[in-house]
């Protein structure tokens, strides 16, 4: 199984500390990481849920939600703060999604473009 560099290293009489410096860390560290963006991208938007509603930061502190519930109050809706916030999360989602495709051993390609009816894929 997968578990036999571990055994190997084990066997081999490496002490405790260098065994999780060398060998767990690196095996751990990318879905660590990729646990802490989506993380990340979920504390944004609980965050400004809260504040939405009133349950958040308070007033005098700057917060997505606040400004978007502060605009549904007044009856407008405040396209920038909506733009960031969800470009914001999408955006750690896809270092969530990068950090987590390399941990499994996948490349990650040199850029990324947007073409959502697939027009220039490679056959």
């Amino acid at each position: 199984g997968s578990e036999e560099w571990a055994l190997a290293a084990r066997a081999t009489g490496v002490e405790p500390l260098r065994f999780a410096r060398v060998h767990l860390l690196p095996h751990a560290a990318p879905a660590v990481l990729a646990a802490l963006a989506t993380s990340m991208s979920s504390c944004a938007l609980v965050e400004a849920a809260l504040s939405f509603l009133g349950l958040g930061a308070a007033s005098p502190g700057a917060s997505w939600g606040g400004a978007l519930g502060a605009a549904a109050r007044g009856g407008a809706f405040p396209w920038p703060s909506a733009l960031a916030l969800g470009l914001t999360a999408g955006a750690w989602h896809l270092v969530a999604e990068a950090l987590a495709a390399r941990g499994a051993g996948a490349s990650l390609p040199r850029a990324v473009s947007f073409d959502p009816c697939g027009a220039h894929r490679s056959q």
